[in-house]
């Protein structure tokens, strides 16, 4: 999915550790496409992107969830999907880490089309909304 993107590749994840993810990511970057993504506020995982993204290629826009008046204790972002170009969207159990993408037994599914198209707007209305904040 990710080498065949050519405008926008939106990652929301809640564990991003994959290193050979992250290359696709960058490679991606590196050709034009714009590169967001939507992390745990807790985790750590864009600043650990962050550290390994080749320079001089931009850096991925990040947003994190926030915390939210009367939310739940330890509520989190705890999604694990890809969008790119807003047409071809994979929801998935996999967090993106060696083991989720490897060897874990982890189940999702991919969608084309106008549901991916749609899931394109719930994103854009996190960030509106403010449950999503830049990071």
């Amino acid at each position: 999915m990710i080498e065949e993107a050519t405008t926008e590749i939106l990652l929301l994840g809640y564990e991003l550790t994959d290193q050979e993810l992250i290359g696709l990511l960058a490679a991606a970057a590196g050709r034009g496409a714009n590169v967001i993504m939507i992390c745990d506020r807790g985790r750590g995982a864009a600043e650990r992107v962050f550290q390994s993204w080749p320079a001089p290629i931009p850096l991925p826009k990040t947003f994190h969830d926030r915390v939210r008046a009367g939310g739940a204790p330890f509520t989190s972002m705890h999604a694990k999907c890809l969008l790119v170009d807003a047409s071809d969207l994979l929801v998935t159990s996999a967090n993106f880490t060696f083991h989720g993408l490897r060897s874990n037994i982890e189940i999702g599914i991919r969608v084309n089309g106008a549901p991916a198209s749609e899931a394109r707007k719930v994103f854009s209305r996190l960030v509106e909304t403010g449950v999503l904040k830049d990071a």
